[in-house]
């Protein structure tokens, strides 16, 4: 697993959900308890990156293999937070979210 940490200035989730992060581009969005203009996350089952951002610290990991983001996201941590992923409209994403093991999380 590979983790970069950045930081952008002045910019709120939407720039992500709407342009950079979206579904016809094969990111699906993760639905958190904790999702707000300032925070958001988002998943690309196709190329296994996972972006996070949080008031303008940017995390992206890049998982080394399917079962490597399998446990990320059935790791303890998520049990609190995660309330589903969402591939939107995209049926070839949602395939491929069931592929790589993450069916239990679709919505």
């Amino acid at each position: 697993m590979e983790v970069k940490n950045s930081v952008v200035a002045n910019q709120e989730r939407y720039l992500y959900d709407f342009y950079l992060c979206t579904n016809k581009k094969g990111w699906a969005q993760v639905d958190t308890r904790q999702d707000a203009s300032y925070f958001g996350c988002w998943l690309n089952p196709f190329t296994l990156e996972f972006l996070q951002f949080a008031k303008g610290d940017l995390k992206l990991i890049t998982f080394d293999s399917n079962q490597e983001m399998q446990e990320f996201f059935k790791g303890n941590y998520w049990k609190e937070y995660l309330k589903g992923i969402d591939p939107g409209l995209n049926k070839e994403l949602e395939e491929k979210l069931i592929e790589v093991g993450l069916e239990e999380f679709v919505h």
